[in-house]
């Protein structure tokens, strides 16, 4: 028995079968991807489609939940007899994860150093904030991803 360690935290899974065909859930999946504004008030959509072959096509949609705090929904999409299986999962970017540790590190031994101790309280507060908007985003974005691939 071997010990491995998931490089994601909160991993949101999500299954589902969608009544359109493969190559319609790769259309409306690829019509999510938003451009990039120079200046903007919401942060957009970013969809990358992929076909693997003639049943199965590959996806991620990823999206900034603010201050750099990525999430991204990927998954497949399969050829299935009442139209798509679509599944996959939903978690935070590695990047995410890894910056929001070394920040926390970081942050929390400055405020100690130049506040003291009683500002870990703080500091926790804060990262609890940040964990809390990520786990919010996964689960915003499997929303997302299942009203665009849901009969309307």
């Amino acid at each position: 028995m071997s010990f491995k360690l998931n490089p994601h935290v909160w991993i949101v899974p999500f299954e589902f079968i969608s009544p359109f065909s493969l190559e319609d859930c790769a259309t409306r999946l690829q019509s999510r991807d938003e451009p990039t504004k120079l200046i903007s008030f919401k942060n957009p959509i970013k969809v990358k489609v992929t076909r693997l072959d003639a049943d199965f096509f590959q996806f991620k949609m990823r999206h900034d939940v603010g201050r750099n705090l990525i999430v991204e929904a990927v998954g497949t999409l399969e050829r299935h007899s009442d139209g798509t299986l679509v599944s996959g999962v939903s978690r935070f970017s590695r990047w995410t994860v890894l910056l929001t540790i070394v920040l926390f590190s970081v942050h929390t031994t400055l405020f100690v150093m130049v506040f003291g101790p009683i500002v870990i309280a703080l500091s926790l507060a804060l990262e609890a904030v940040f964990c809390f908007a990520m786990i919010l985003g996964c689960r915003w974005l499997v929303t997302q991803l299942s009203k665009t691939l849901d009969a309307p």
